[in-house]
């Protein structure tokens, strides 16, 4: 064999080497492919798996919180919300307290409140109030009005009158004529009035007599032994004609 054909032979070998090789390569390849595939493949139904496994304790919860069946947020929210649905608003009632307080005005209680829940929403009495002129558990009304004199304004006052302030200020059911004209009625009807002893009512008349008809009813203040709380109590039952 001549050297050119050797050349051939080993040409040939060569060539057959590197298409071995580079199958070879390939192959290897090609299984390190599968390979990662497969254990991806693997992998996947774990990672998928723990995502259900969220996924589903999200939902879960969100279900439980919407039927109230955990003790979670939501859970005490809907119960509040509902409980303030089944809530009744609650009544009440608005007087008007003035006087011997520290802050006069139309207040709004609770139905049912007492006398002294009034005084205590105007801010307490003045140190000048007569705090026992009222009874301060007496209970108030809608639309109640409620002047608190002073000791001034009360020291003219007999027990018998005191007591009678009392009952009309707190609503009693005590029956007169009204409205009484003070101008023309007689001692007997000025005595109907709360408060109006004898006494008073002679007062009344001479002052009509000596000074003429009264002009308004505030003029009947100047009377002798007449104040701001004996003039509160009756002024919404007389008139001047």
């Amino acid at each position: 064999m001549d050297k050119r054909q050797k050349r051939k032979v080993w040409l040939a070998a060569g060539f057959v080497t590197v298409c071995g090789l580079a199958s070879l390569g390939s192959y290897y390849v090609s299984q390190q492919k599968e390979q990662m595939v497969l254990q991806r493949k693997e992998e996947s139904p774990a990672a998928d798996g723990e995502g259900v496994s969220v996924s589903g304790k999200g939902s879960s919860g969100g279900a439980e919180l919407a039927d109230g069946s955990t003790g979670g947020a939501g859970g005490a929210l809907d119960t509040e919300h509902t409980a303030r649905a089944e809530a009744v608003p609650e009544e009440t009632l608005c007087v008007y307290i003035c006087g011997a307080v520290a802050a006069e005005g139309v207040y709004s209680l609770p139905a049912g409140s007492r006398l002294v829940d009034a005084v205590d929403a105007a801010g307490g009495f003045t140190a000048e109030a007569d705090r026992a002129y009222h009874n301060l558990a007496a209970y108030l009304s809608d639309g109640q009005k409620v002047y608190v004199p002073t000791g001034a304004e009360t020291e003219e006052l007999t027990a018998a009158e005191r007591l009678d302030g009392r009952t009309e200020a707190e609503g009693g059911d005590r029956k007169e004529p009204l409205p009484v004209n003070i101008n023309t009625a007689d001692k007997e009807l000025l005595m109907t009035l709360p408060g109006i002893g004898e006494a008073k009512a002679e007062s009344i008349l001479t002052y009509r007599k000596n000074a003429g008809p009264f002009q308004e009813t505030g003029e009947l203040k100047k009377v002798s032994g007449i104040g701001e709380a004996m003039f509160e109590r009756i002024k919404d039952k007389i008139v001047v004609k």
